[in-house]
């Protein structure tokens, strides 16, 4: 699957414009316990992927899923998030 550049301001102005696709993405990543904020929506780490707590620049590339119609299940955490980008990798960059 071909991947596709998305500026964060489109991604956040548009996001399910990219429902499905396979995006690249350079975004801040507030990461906590039980939290992962990325462009309005959860980011699920690559299995294996270990970095402390903290809020990051970071290059994104996976497959976002942002329906934009109201979920029973959300996601993240307890489901509470509106969409989640799936990512294959996470490049992070000094703040």
């Amino acid at each position: 699957m071909p991947t596709v550049w998305v500026s964060e301001s489109d991604l956040v102005a548009h996001p399910s414009r990219w429902h499905r696709r396979r995006i690249r993405v350079t975004a801040d990543w507030r990461f906590m316990f039980e939290y992962s904020y990325f462009a309005t929506a959860w980011l699920r780490p690559p299995e294996g992927f270990r970095c402390a707590y903290g809020t990051y620049r970071a290059r994104v590339v996976g497959t976002w899923t942002y329906p934009g119609s109201p979920s029973d299940l959300g996601y993240g955490h307890m489901g509470q998030w509106p969409g989640e980008l799936d990512a294959e990798s996470i490049e992070l960059f000094e703040n």
